[in-house]
């Protein structure tokens, strides 16, 4: 089902991983395969960082997807907002059982400096982990400002090198 809707100009990301107990894609053909639910036209999300850390456009900002619905309470702001209002990127990787390697940190990494900066927005107004928003372990990960530890890639390192423009490295 395509739903258009124009969200190129989003205020926020939403941060995700493919939770389906496989490792890194290595291809886009992969992540494309691995990221379309059975019956949809596109992926469930807009952008993907694959194991290279090569960002891979998935699905046009014109049409919204079905990355984020929120339950937790903070963050419930009405019937698809969030995939109205935010895009998506997914980490090509089951982040709760096989830490993301180093290239795929640094490509999100980049990946968010640019996307933040061209709408507008930065890391710690606009870039939520999918978790914060809704009881579920995506994007498999620790995020220790708000006491999350679900799996094996570090939030805190990427906001901290959002934040400061700095790829880091270990």
């Amino acid at each position: 089902m395509v739903q258009a809707c124009d969200r190129t100009k989003v205020k926020l990301i939403t941060i995700h991983h493919m939770g389906d107990g496989l490792g890194p894609c290595t291809t886009e053909a992969e992540l494309r395969r691995r990221s379309t639910p059975p019956g949809y036209d596109y992926p469930a999300y807009d952008f993907g960082i694959l194991a290279s850390g090569q960002v891979v456009t998935l699905r046009p900002l014109t049409v919204q997807g079905a990355h984020t619905l929120s339950d937790r309470a903070k963050y419930v702001r009405g019937y698809q907002w969030w995939n109205r209002n935010s895009a998506s990127v997914v980490m090509a990787n089951s982040n709760h059982l096989f830490a993301p390697p180093e290239p795929m940190y640094q490509g999100l990494i980049c990946f968010l400096v640019g996307f933040c900066d061209k709408q507008g927005f930065n890391i710690m107004d606009g870039g939520y982990p999918h978790f914060q928003v809704a009881q579920t372990a995506c994007p498999g990960g620790t995020y220790a400002k708000l006491g999350f530890n679900t799996g094996l890639f570090n939030y805190d390192r990427v906001e901290q090198a959002v934040n400061s423009r700095t790829i880091l490295r270990g």
